[in-house]
């Protein structure tokens, strides 16, 4: 841990080992720390709205299996709301009836060594939401939808929709069941641009089969007019994906509300390896020839130890892209 605080330091919501604390929603301002020590569990959620500078931290559990999981009301986990500098550090949290953390419209957060495991449909990860220069490193996301999910949306703040920059994911752990993707960007891109996304130095050891021929492992799926671009995964590990590899689209879904579609650019893969379970498909498609996928490299793709060649070999479809290779 980075720091421990003392339980009784001034702005500091300390629940100690040994017990089980049902709080509801803690809400915590500018400053302030909540601190949930190992051997504590808290049965509650979090929301921090211009909590500049707060910090949640400690190695016990945040558990929301007491909220409703069912309407249109459903909880959030931890709901960061315009706020800037804040750090989610060593806590587990799990059994959320919703997305799990949720910064919106946020500058400077750090999600660092947390662990998220949930059973519940829509139950996402981690989803950055009109935000600037997350960093998420070292957490391990069992999560029965998206792992982590990049948006621009309003569904919990009016915020959400403005643009996204500088995220940044490396050195976790993913379990993507059922549905849902294990690294997502989409479905909702309300903004006009998501840049600058790197994922690097992890291991996807389950992306599920969801059914729903939506599902797949590195996903961009821009359902609104977002330019989406400047986007790596990089030295990334796949043991089992059940779905697809690789799924790029420019489209409309269920989840649309722009009228207009949007672009995917400047999409790079290096280094990715599959080292166990079958080879699945990949798509990249674009929506129309106005509205396509461009620039997309695909370098040292290999399948248990062997170089991917090309777009045949990596079983891949390719429509309404262009500058798509494979080397």
């Amino acid at each position: 841990e980075s720091a421990r605080p003392a339980p009784n330091d001034p702005g500091v919501r300390y629940f100690a080992a040994g017990a089980e604390h049902d709080v509801g929603e803690i809400s915590l301002g500018p400053g302030e720390t909540l601190y949930i020590e190992e051997g504590a569990v808290v049965h509650g959620c979090v929301t921090l709205t211009e909590a500049h500078g707060a910090r949640i931290g400690g190695r016990g559990i945040l558990d929301g299996s007491r909220f409703s999981h069912e309407g249109d009301a459903r909880k959030q986990m931890i709901k960061i709301i315009e706020s800037e500098n804040v750090t989610v550090e060593g806590v587990t949290v799990v059994n959320g009836p919703n997305w799990h953390i949720v910064p919106i419209a946020c500058t400077d957060t750090e999600i660092r060594d947390v662990n998220v495991i949930t059973f519940t449909g829509t139950g996402d990860g981690i989803d950055v939401t009109g935000s600037d220069r997350t960093s998420i490193s070292g957490c391990f996301i069992r999560s029965n939808d998206d792992c982590i999910a990049v948006k621009a949306v309003d569904y919990m703040h009016p915020a959400g929709c403005r643009n996204v920059s500088g995220v940044h994911v490396r050195e976790c752990v993913f379990w993507n069941a059922s549905w849902g993707n294990a690294l997502e960007i989409g479905y909702e891109t309300r903004c006009d641009e998501i840049s600058d996304v790197v994922f690097e130095d992890s291991d996807i050891i389950h992306a599920e089969f969801e059914g729903y021929s939506s599902g797949g492992t590195f996903t961009i799926h821009n359902g609104d007019h977002a330019t989406v671009r400047d986007v790596t995964y990089r030295n990334i590990r796949v043991e089992d994906a059940q779905e697809k590899l690789i799924d790029l689209k420019v489209q409309h879904s269920r989840y649309s509300k722009d009228p207009e579609r949007g672009q995917v650019q400047g999409i790079r893969f290096e280094n990715i390896a599959i080292v166990d379970g079958r080879f699945p498909p990949s798509i990249i498609q674009g929506f129309d020839a106005n509205h396509k996928v461009t620039d997309v490299q695909i370098t040292n793709l290999t399948y248990m130890g062997k170089p991917v060649a090309d777009a045949l070999d990596a079983r891949m479809v390719v429509e309404l892209a262009s500058e798509v290779r494979i080397r």
